[in-house]
């Protein structure tokens, strides 16, 4: 359906600053209440972010704010599950993994929860890889029996060509009418 949050933006430098807000990735998902904001020295401002659950899935992209030739970005993941719940999903990327070099294999530990078939079904996972900018770096899909509950290690590949650059790992379920989704961040680097 739709969420609001609020983000606050500072000045810590000592000049004044007009900041423009661009998004990248996520734009149909969601909206900024303004473009940019006017910052001067030392003050903070907050804007609202509006999102809208289109469709089911996981949505990636960035706020990126650019200033006095500083641009930083803030990473955005939208998840949006079905209101029909029957399995719950959770992906956890261990400590060591959340910085990996090109040419490794990202490590995973999947959770997978039956809260609404009382017997064993077959579910559809696919797994991502994607960029800040929602582009998918890596995709697959299998399928496999969940009774009540399903513990795994998944090893996703991160190709030797991947750039330097925060990503972010996904796992989407599928089963019937039911949908639910799972993603946390990690780090490429050098």
């Amino acid at each position: 359906e739709s969420d609001e949050r609020a983000l606050v933006l500072s000045n810590t430098g000592s000049a004044a600053l007009t900041i423009p807000l661009a998004i990248e990735g996520v734009r149909g998902y969601m909206t900024l209440s303004d473009d940019f904001v006017s910052l001067g020295p030392g003050e903070s401002a907050a804007i609202t972010l509006d999102f809208i659950g289109r469709n089911v899935g996981s949505f990636v992209g960035q706020i990126i704010a650019t200033a006095a030739g500083i641009e930083k970005s803030i990473p955005i993941i939208i998840e949006v599950i079905s209101k029909l719940v029957l399995f719950d999903v959770k992906l956890d990327i261990p400590k060591e993994y959340a910085e990996i070099e090109p040419g490794n294999e990202l490590k995973a530990q999947i959770t997978l929860l039956n809260v609404g078939a009382p017997e064993k079904v077959d579910v559809f996972a696919t797994y991502f890889i994607k960029d800040l900018r929602g582009n998918i770096i890596y995709e697959e899909t299998e399928t496999f029996g969940v009774e009540k509950q399903l513990s795994y290690q998944k090893s996703l590949p991160v190709h030797k060509s991947t750039v330097a650059g925060s990503y972010v790992a996904v796992i989407e379920i599928r089963y019937a009418d039911s949908f639910a989704v799972s993603s946390q961040l990690f780090r490429v680097v050098e």
